[in-house]
């Protein structure tokens, strides 16, 4: 049987289910350790704990079948912006945040921490007004953006 390709400029709209971010997340955090991570954990080959805070993810379809996967820091969303504009195919970003925190803090994330509270709540709202720019331009990517948090000591 042949396969058709369809044209970009023809994105699908609804591939995705409204249950798929919500279910990552509830997944990847399954196991979350949040005690922190630190320079003497990682010399004895303690993995990191990543937190996935957020999760992002496009109700559009290019049909193009690479992804491009890519990770970024808060300070280089300028550069992920400029790469979803210009590739209109499937884009996942994981995002990193760093919340520095005392070697002996084993709070969960954010808990009874303002400096925390204000960097996440920044973060996404930088996250969201990007990813919904990319969402509202038909040009751009079909982005899936990933914020991951790590409490560092």
């Amino acid at each position: 049987s042949s396969t058709s390709l369809r044209s970009v400029d023809e994105p699908v709209v609804g591939l995705a289910s409204e249950e798929d971010p919500a279910e990552l997340l509830k997944c990847y955090n399954r196991d979350y350790d949040p005690a922190p991570s630190t320079f003497q954990g990682y010399l004895r080959g303690r993995p990191v704990s990543l937190f996935l805070a957020e999760v992002w993810w496009s109700q559009r379809a290019s049909g193009l079948p690479v992804t491009i996967f890519t990770m970024a820091s808060m300070d280089r969303m300028k550069m992920l912006e400029a790469q979803c504009r210009s590739y209109r195919g499937p884009v996942v970003a994981a995002v990193y945040l760093a919340l520095p925190v005392s070697a002996n803090d084993s709070a969960p994330i954010g808990t009874n921490n303002p400096a925390h509270e204000r960097a996440l709540k920044d973060a996404r709202a930088r996250l969201k007004g990007l990813f919904d720019n990319m969402e509202m331009n038909n040009k751009a990517c079909e982005l899936r953006l990933l914020l991951f948090t790590e409490r560092t000591a």
